[in-house]
């Protein structure tokens, strides 16, 4: 098992050296809420808002040692007139990182734009033995245990599986997930599954990838700003 991994962390360092710059394009299938009763209505039109985040498109850029991860507003320009349509863009966060400064961030809209320390490029990995096909690719599972706050709930540990491709060099994935031997593939985060819709590594068009200027704030200190959602107010933040 040694070996391969040693075979495996080689396959990522020469991706330094020889892909510089491409375009995947992600997808998200959102877990269906089933309810009964007088949640009906409200579990409906939770449903409603997954199906325009089902829509939409996501690309993580890459140039040299830098990456972004975005929502495209470009590409899905054609829903934003659906109900639900902003508060479900605002949801999304912006992600950042340069493998090379070792800097990772997230942009966050809450009542302003924040700059957050993002934790994500830091994930410890386990590889299991677990291999499945995606496409034409054999990939892996990997399993790690990040911390995050939910706004109802608090402070909690979610498991991240991803599936990442070892014979894609490239250790990149959606929302900063990365530091794995090839590309990830697909990624379960609570209940939303992340898959890659296109792989561009040959773009024909500029790849522009800006930092995030302004303070940056550590991860505890968005922690504590995020706001607290309750039945009563909770139409505040998803919209009217």
């Amino acid at each position: 098992m040694k070996i391969y991994l040693y075979l495996l962390i080689a396959l990522t360092s020469s991706f330094s050296f020889s892909q510089t710059k491409g375009r995947v394009t992600y997808k998200i299938i959102s877990e269906k809420l089933t309810s009964d009763g007088n949640k009906k209505v409200f579990v409906e039109y939770l449903n409603n808002l997954n199906e325009i985040r089902d829509s939409l498109y996501l690309n993580l850029d890459f140039h040299n040692y830098e990456s972004t991860f975005y929502v495209d507003d470009e590409t899905n320009i054609g829903l934003s007139n659906e109900k639900g349509y902003k508060p479900i863009i605002n949801s999304f966060k912006t992600y950042y990182k340069n493998d090379l400064t070792k800097i990772s961030i997230k942009l966050v809209n809450l009542d302003k734009i924040y700059s957050v320390k993002s934790k994500t490029a830091n994930s410890i990995w386990k590889i299991t033995k677990e291999k499945k096909r995606i496409g034409n690719y054999t990939c892996i599972k990997a399993i790690a245990k990040v911390d995050d706050k939910h706004p109802t709930r608090g402070l909690y540990t979610k498991q991240i599986d991803a599936w990442f491709c070892p014979e894609i060099a490239i250790s990149l994935g959606p929302n900063n997930y990365g530091g794995l031997p090839g590309l990830i593939m697909e990624l379960k985060e609570g209940k939303f599954t992340y898959y890659v819709k296109n792989i561009n590594l040959k773009p024909d068009f500029e790849i522009k990838i800006e930092k995030p200027k302004g303070k940056v704030i550590t991860q505890k200190e968005y922690f504590d700003i995020i706001p607290t959602i309750t039945r009563e107010n909770i139409k505040e933040y998803i919209g009217n």
